[in-house]
């Protein structure tokens, strides 16, 4: 079994993948552990520059690395979440911030390489994160039967490169806030703040040009503003 650590993989990159993976979470009579096979492309889908060819294959493991741990911060911390809806008739453009709440360190040795395999064009990893005993507390208790669960479907063009990514990502986040709060709330809201919670790993595909990320996500709205009245 590979460990997961700085001096093997190098330095930080700010970059995200797309995600296919299984989840998860052990009984009080097991551990509890996030798992999931994450994806890198070894192949630019587009070429940022001419002549352009492959990636080194340890910059797509560092991406992948990266993607796992920015992605299982999000299961175990959660985010913070500011959402301002459009209104045209009032002049309102859409305006969102998703923020995560805490994040896992670079180099975190409970992140493990399980597995890796290779494709033509891209580089797999079957990546686990272990839980301690406070962060399996914090989900646990976030998971209480009283949390909402709501869907979040969100895009983001591939012209941006696998960076675009954390926007597609953050889109989806914001969209199962806004389809959360409109189960609750007939009335479009003024904004929104509330704290989410992946309940499972995102699920990332491509078409149409557009990297698509579809979650599922634990949703507590702390605050519906309303617009006021004269």
């Amino acid at each position: 079994m590979l460990r997961f650590n700085s001096a093997a993989v190098g330095a930080r990159v700010t970059a995200v993948l797309t995600l296919y993976a299984c989840f998860a979470v052990g009984t009080a009579t097991a551990a509890n552990f996030l798992q999931g096979e994450f994806w890198a492309e070894l192949e630019p889908f587009v070429a940022p520059e001419e002549g352009t060819g492959r990636w080194d294959r340890g910059d797509a493991a560092e991406r992948a690395l990266e993607s796992a741990r920015r992605s299982f911060s999000g299961m175990v911390y959660g985010y913070n979440v500011t959402y301002r809806p459009a209104d045209p008739d009032r002049g309102v453009e859409r305006r969102s911030s998703v923020d995560l709440r805490g994040e896992l360190p670079w180099g975190d040795r409970r992140l493990t390489i399980r597995d890796t395999r290779e494709t033509e064009s891209r580089l797999f990893l079957d990546l686990r994160y272990d839980l301690d005993s406070d962060q399996a507390r914090y989900r646990d208790g976030f998971r209480g039967a009283s949390v909402s669960r709501a869907g979040g479907e969100g895009s983001a063009g591939i012209h941006g490169g696998p960076e675009a990514l954390h926007d597609a990502l953050d889109n989806a986040i914001v969209d199962a806030v806004h389809r959360h709060a409109r189960s609750r709330h007939r009335s479009r809201p003024a904004e929104i703040e509330a704290r989410v919670l992946l309940d499972r790993p995102p699920v990332f595909g491509m078409s149409g040009g557009s990297y698509r990320v579809q979650v599922r996500a634990m949703v507590i709205l702390d605050t519906v503003r309303p617009y006021e009245v004269f």
